[in-house]
């Protein structure tokens, strides 16, 4: 194993600095301006809480990269994450152009400090630590990993090399369809993929209130970090 891969598994979460009227969109009939943005912020926090507490106990590098804001500014976020886990964290700038090109840096990168790479987006709110060991088992007989969103996507990609096929500038990035064409790529090219349950991606009031229901979502989530 290369010396610089000191992590067994690295996971970077995609996130987009919680600036109000830029962030959850969708949410804002439901929950208004600042609350949409409080809870992309509750998203971003709760999310790396989750993962950073089992951080150590199974040998993961938690990366996080940005869009928006500046480093000191995303320092600033998780300031209410218990300090000795958030010193952890690995901060990185998301690359520029489609999301295909950023997922596949991203994965480049984690790779060249971990056997595994794990990428997930911060709205998929059922991603956990046994997400995690559940994708690292599968990433030992597969090289690419997906958990499927509902809606058509996927919430988390995991690899144990970079596969620029499956990143291509030709899918749809943004539609229902990301994930069908990610396997026809990957079938045209011959690469094992393993399929994990669906989460859910949360983007709209409906999946807002489908989390509650499934008590995903604690009733103090507005000032769970405050």
């Amino acid at each position: 194993m290369n010396e610089l891969k000191s992590k067994l598994c690295s996971i970077g979460l995609f996130a987009k600095f919680p600036q109000t009227g830029c962030v959850k969109t969708r949410l804002i009939p439901l929950l208004g301006e600042e609350g949409a943005t409080q809870f992309a912020r509750y998203l971003i926090l709760s999310f790396l809480q989750r993962l950073l507490s089992q951080a150590r106990t199974y040998d993961w590098q938690v990366n996080v990269w940005y869009s928006g804001g500046c480093l000191a500014d995303w320092k600033n976020l998780c300031k209410p994450i218990n300090l000795s886990l958030s010193q952890c964290l690995v901060w990185q700038p998301q690359l520029q152009g489609h999301l295909g090109q950023r997922l596949s840096h991203a994965l480049k990168y984690q790779l060249q400090h971990s056997q595994q790479a794990i990428l997930v987006g911060a709205d998929a709110i059922e991603f956990n630590a046994s997400t995690v060991q559940v994708m690292y088992q599968h990433l030992v007989h597969h090289p690419l990993v997906f958990v499927p969103a509902h809606d058509g996507g996927y919430v988390a990609v995991g690899a144990t090399q970079v596969q620029p096929c499956v990143f291509d500038a030709s899918i749809h990035w943004g539609t229902h369809t990301v994930l069908a064409q990610s396997l026809e790529h990957a079938s045209r090219h011959q690469i094992q993929v393993s399929l994990l349950p669906a989460q859910l991606d949360l983007d709209t009031p409906a999946d807002f209130e489908l989390a509650l229901s499934m008590q995903l979502i604690p009733n103090d989530w507005a000032t769970a970090y405050a």
